[in-house]
């Protein structure tokens, strides 16, 4: 599990010094600029901004589940600290990355099992 976590680093890594110098140009803000435009550009980017698009096809009632959940953890977060639980931003990365080590951790009998659930 240790594996796929240096993994993952390394490639966050790899991709935040691909663009520093490029972005860091960008983000700057200009010295004459408006306090108006300083605040728009300090703005956090959207999650469609920063992450890449992934396209899932799910069977219908686990896309439903995964829509409930989604929403509940979100309402629960808030009532809990007032923090939101963003559904692109956080819970589907957060779904695909559990997911992930979750599979990695299966044996071959276990896995075989799983599947079967999606097969006709």
């Amino acid at each position: 599990m240790g594996d796929r976590a240096d993994r993952l680093s390394s490639r966050r890594k790899g991709r935040s010094s691909e663009q520093p110098a490029e972005s860091e140009e960008q983000e700057k803000p200009e010295q004459s600029a408006e306090p108006e435009e300083q605040e728009q550009q300090e703005k956090p980017q959207s999650a469609k901004d920063l992450y890449q698009g992934t396209y899932m096809y799910l069977p219908e009632d686990l896309r439903q589940e995964f829509d409930l959940v989604a929403s509940e953890i979100d309402t629960q977060r808030q009532r809990r600290n007032g923090k939101k639980v963003e559904k692109i931003r956080h819970f589907e990365p957060l779904v695909v990355a559990l997911g992930l080590e979750a599979i990695e951790n299966m044996d071959d009998n276990a896995l075989e099992e799983r599947l079967a659930e999606f097969d006709p």
